[in-house]
C-alpha cells in the first residue's frame, strides 16, 4: 500500500459559522494478483480530532483517479461523506 498526496485544502476558523480544519486528498494505491489497482484516502485533521477513510480497488485507471480526487477537493468532500459520492462517481 502506497499513499501519495495530491490535495490539501485548508478551512478557516469562522466565529460561530465554522472551524479550523484541514482534508488531505490522497491516491491510495495497492496491488491485487500482481495488478496495481488505485483508491482514494481523505484524511481530516479538526483540533485533535482526525477521521480517516480509504476507499480501496475503485479503479485501475490513474488518471480517472485523479479526476475524482479533484471533484473531491473542488467540492470539499469530506471522509463522511466520500463513499457515496465516489459510488456515484463511478456510476458516470
Amino acid at each position: 500500500m502506497k499513499l501519495k498526496h495530491v490535495y490539501l485544502k485548508t478551512f478557516s476558523k469562522i466565529e460561530k459559522i465554522q472551524q479550523r480544519r484541514t482534508i488531505e486528498y490522497n491516491v491510495y494505491e495497492s496491488q491485487v494478483e500482481g495488478l496495481i489497482v488505485y483508491g482514494v484516502h481523505l484524511k481530516e485533521k479538526r483540533r485533535s480530532v482526525i477521521t480517516e477513510k480509504i476507499i480501496e480497488y475503485v479503479s485501475c485507471d490513474y488518471c480517472k483517479i485523479l479526476d475524482i480526487l479533484q471533484f473531491l477537493y473542488e467540492n470539499s468532500i469530506g471522509p463522511v461523506n466520500v463513499s457515496d459520492i465516489v459510488e456515484d462517481l463511478m456510476d458516470v
